[in-house]
């Protein structure tokens, strides 16, 4: 079950990544390049289903086969990106009891050191919980001060760690290498514009300080796309 108390101060377990001990800043948060967003970047809901129709098809072979179960752990830590729009080191500093049962989770030291609350719905309230009852179900602990996603070892999964296994599914799938897993943020940000969701609502979903960054992905919705066909 998902916690059901508000979320007590957060320990911090040591970071073991698959790729690098010592991972970098994502590169598309750093400063002076928040305008850095091109089309090439964006997961798309096309590029999306081509991506997550592999995904379950690699977790279902890896839970009938009970071999090769780090492909379930991707399916849904690529998922959860997809679907609340999360940084990189937001997903990597998740613990359980940052996640309510009243479909919301707590992001603690977002960046600029600001916590906020994310909002979600009954399909990625259930996505946790599945990945919760399958962790458990393999022995491994969801108590509250436990991070969501760990590596091979067992600590907590790093931002290296998470780019690391982004890039493995953006290559085996054949996918441009100009997408991270930065780009599920992208998307949910175009895809929140696409259905409707206002632009100050979307800035403080999003964490963004000032509310020109979020405006960026005006340029990027399927309104924006049809006024320069119409144009061009």
């Amino acid at each position: 079950m998902l916690s059901s108390e508000a979320p007590g101060p957060v320990k911090k377990p040591p970071v073991v990544n698959q790729a690098s001990s010592s991972p970098r800043k994502d590169s598309s948060e750093k400063s002076g390049n928040r305008s850095g967003v091109t089309f090439d970047k964006i997961m798309t809901e096309k590029l999306w289903k081509n991506l997550i129709r592999e995904l379950t098809r690699y977790r279902d072979a890896a839970l009938n086969s009970g071999k090769e179960l780090k492909y379930v752990h991707d399916y849904y830590l690529l998922s959860l990106g997809w679907m609340t729009g999360l940084r990189v080191s937001e997903v990597s500093n998740l613990n359980w009891g940052d996640i309510s049962q009243d479909q919301w989770l707590k992001v603690r030291q977002g960046k600029g050191s600001r916590d906020r609350i994310v909002y979600f719905g009954a399909r990625t309230e259930r996505l946790l919980s599945d990945y919760q009852a399958f962790k458990i179900s393999r022995g491994l602990s969801c108590r509250v001060d436990d991070p969501v996603f760990t590596g091979i070892r067992g600590g907590r999964l790093g931002r290296g760690g998470i780019h690391y296994r982004m890039k493995f599914w953006v290559r085996t799938t054949g996918l441009s290498e100009s997408l991270s897993y930065h780009s599920l943020r992208h998307g949910f940000a175009t895809r929140m514009l696409n259905q409707g969701i206002k632009l100050h609502d979307l800035k403080a979903v999003m964490g963004h300080q000032n509310i020109a960054t979020t405006s960026i992905y005006l340029h990027f919705t399927e309104e924006s796309r049809e006024a320069f066909r119409r144009i061009l």
